[in-house]
């Protein structure tokens, strides 16, 4: 140990350490060198899809040096087709998932067939990018190799077999090579094992054919497609696979590719065609084809996929997209989204034609929408656009101009979505034509601006002539009541005091019809103020019962009361509410014939509430006419009216009474049998009881 002293071995490490950038660039040159001899397409593509390294096998597929190929596109390089087929795994791979896979691509060059590809994530620290190493093999010819392997191996056993009987007698060189032989055949047999594993694991039907159209082999993805297990239909013609009428036409397709060369569909990519099932259903697949020649003889192979579910699915995106689109045009509700930070805004076809535009799919600009403002509604559109940008509702009534320069109004709605800083992205929206809806809103404005002038006009009139002629009616009444009593003297001629009571009758009931129609006018108007006092219901109804007394003997009726103890008091109009009872008596009156009885009735209600109801015994009224008996001027039959006089005005103008009083008026009848009519006056005006 003395002899070995540690210190001795310090030069070897520092010799051993001015080595290692030799052996890294050893490493380097070694790996650069395995790089480039690998068979495969091997290269290094960014996040931005830009080929940043590329082996010198690229140059034999697509006719560029490397040095040419790097810097462009994956797609101007490998083609659009083979972009297609490839595009769906990069975002997979660039979120850090490798991805292994087969794929049939019809590329550039020679860049075409079926290739087993590997994506690998990875990072060039170079550029600070995200990106990932591709590994694309060539793997067509083994494809085509487990289909002419199933073929020759029955006629290589047979061979080996007859050579191995042959040669048992041989030297021993001679035994060697049948040992190498017999190697060869546990060799091609693994081979064909593996190619068969690999037709049997793949995610696609695979068939081979004759070129009588007899089918050679059926992988178990096909089994699955058509429902056929292989021992069933290899030996058949593949034209079993296909409804008609290609299925007539099949045999003539092959015959015609034989005879002349030209292919409908072979050596053209996937298409979608259609297929049949062993229980006869047919379903929508892609097909790609090509051919090989194996000792000799044409065979052709087809890929299939089943695509019900994808075609299903695009039909019906296809069906919800018209749906939605003729529920927008019905509607002329348009739908609108638009990009913040690009600015772009994308219309659906609804919105085009509310802006006056010709459709396209493509995406339209803010400012393009603000041209279609009309000028003078562009400041507020854009200050509502503004403050919704900073979380305000976006929702607004304004005019667009369209480039026919007709003037339509649009009613348009959107919420903003915010990222997590708080940032306004995006807004979503829809927009309505209005322009119908804002005449008609205007329209109907106008005339109930014009109904309500000409309601005030009218009661105004009413109320200037009922006065003019109130004073003269008055004077009637009191003159006729002086001569009725005989104040200022007897009147000896009989004949004269029965025009005087006439006189008197036909004055009162003129000024009865001219308080009506002051009453009916001033109600309708809503001129009418309330006059509320506390007052007992029982007291009301007993002070009407007395004025109307009269009246019911003269009419040889019955007349009763029944009302429940202890009523509470009404907070009310007390002569709107004896108006209410002595329209109803009056009514009750007029249509009751002599010998009829009429009830009036009083109650709490189950809300609470007082009800009162006014039953009567005669003609009564199809419940039918019951509304036009309500309607002002009502007239449910003339040769009525003529019997019983009135204005029509008696019923409508209790229900705009009560309804004044928040209350609720009903009438129910039975022609022949009576009528009852009922107030409720709601529990909100009782105070406390009597």
């Amino acid at each position: 140990m003395k002899g070995k002293p540690v210190a001795k071995k310090k030069p070897r490490l520092k010799s051993a350490r001015k080595n290692e950038p030799h052996k890294a660039d050893l490493e380097k040159d070694f790996l650069r060198r395995i790089f480039s001899s690998l068979p495969s397409l091997v290269g290094y593509i960014d996040e931005d899809e830009i080929i940043r390294q590329a082996n010198p096998r690229h140059e034999e597929a697509f006719g560029l040096s490397p040095d040419k190929i790097i810097g462009q596109t994956f797609s101007e390089i490998f083609g659009p087709q083979s972009y297609v087929a490839l595009k769906p795994y990069f975002h997979e791979v660039l979120s850090g998932k490798p991805c292994h896979f087969e794929t049939g691509i019809q590329g550039y060059k020679k860049f075409k067939g079926t290739f087993d590809v590997m994506l690998v994530p990875d990072a060039d620290p170079n550029i600070d990018k995200n990106g990932f190493i591709y590994v694309i093999r060539d793997i067509t010819r083994e494809k085509q190799a487990g289909i002419a392997l199933k073929l020759v191996r029955s006629e290589l056993t047979r061979d080996v077999d007859i050579k191995t009987l042959e040669l048992q007698e041989t030297n021993k060189e001679l035994t060697e090579k049948i040992k190498a032989l017999k190697q060869a055949q546990n060799d091609l047999q693994e081979n064909e094992d593996f190619l068969r594993g690999i037709m049997d694991n793949a995610a696609d039907g695979i068939i081979t054919i004759d070129e009588t159209g007899v089918i050679l082999s059926f992988n178990a993805i096909a089994e699955n497609i058509f429902g056929f297990q292989a021992t069933e239909i290899i030996g058949k013609n593949v034209k079993e696979l296909v409804p008609e009428p290609d299925k007539s036409r099949h045999d003539k397709y092959l015959s015609d590719y034989i005879k002349t060369g030209k292919a409908k569909i072979l050596g053209i990519g996937p298409r979608e065609v259609m297929g049949q099932r062993k229980d006869g259903a047919t379903f929508p697949m892609d097909l790609a084809t090509s051919e090989m020649f194996i000792g000799g003889k044409l065979i052709f192979i087809g890929i299939v996929r089943d695509v019900s579910e994808r075609k299903q699915t695009r039909e019906n995106h296809e069906w919800i997209r018209n749906s939605l689109n003729n529920a927008q045009r019905i509607a002329r509700l348009g739908s609108w989204n638009w990009n913040i930070t690009t600015g772009e805004l994308w219309w659906s076809e609804e919105s085009f034609r509310i802006y006056g535009k010709e459709y396209t799919d493509t995406s339209v600009i803010y400012e393009d929408f603000i041209d279609s403002v009309h000028p003078d509604d562009r400041e507020k559109v854009m200050n509502v656009v503004n403050e919704s940008l900073s979380g305000a509702p976006y929702e607004i009534d304004h005019r667009v101009v369209l480039p026919s320069g007709e003037i339509r109004t649009v009613h348009a709605r959107g919420e903003v979505t915010f990222n997590e800083d708080g940032k306004a992205i995006r807004m979503d929206g829809t927009v309505q034509d209005v322009t119908d809806r804002r005449e008609a809103e205007i329209a109907l404005l106008t005339a109930k601006e014009q109904a309500e002038m000409a309601s005030r006009t009218q009661t105004e009139f009413l109320a200037n002539i009922s006065h003019e002629l109130r004073t003269p009616l008055n004077a009637i009444i009191g003159f006729s009541e002086m001569m009725i009593s005989e104040f200022l003297g007897s009147i000896d001629i009989p004949q004269y005091r029965e025009y005087i009571k006439n006189i008197h009758s036909s004055a009162e009931l003129l000024l009865q019809i001219i308080n009506d129609v002051l009453d009916a006018a001033q109600a309708g108007s809503g001129t009418i103020e309330l006059r509320e006092e506390e007052f007992e219901v029982t007291t009301a109804i007993k002070s009407c019962s007395r004025m109307m007394a009269e009246r019911i003997k003269s009419a040889s009726l019955s007349f009763t009361s029944n009302i429940e103890d202890k009523l509470p008091s009404l907070r009310a109009d007390p002569r709107l509410t004896k108006q209410i009872l002595l329209n109803l008596i009056s009514n009750a009156i007029k249509f009751t014939p002599a010998g009829g009885k009429i009830e009036i009735r009083a109650a709490r209600d189950d809300q609470g509430g007082i009800r009162i109801e006014v039953a009567d015994t005669g003609i009564g009224i199809s419940p039918k006419d019951i509304p036009k008996a309500m309607a002002p001027f009502g007239q449910v039959d003339s040769a009525l009216n003529r019997r019983y006089e009135g204005t029509g005005l008696g019923l409508p103008i209790v229900k705009s009474f009560v309804e004044l009083h928040g209350g609720h008026f009903e009438i129910t009848s039975t022609p022949g049998k009576g009528t009852i009519a009922k107030v409720i006056f709601p529990a909100d005006r009782i105070t406390a009881p009597c």
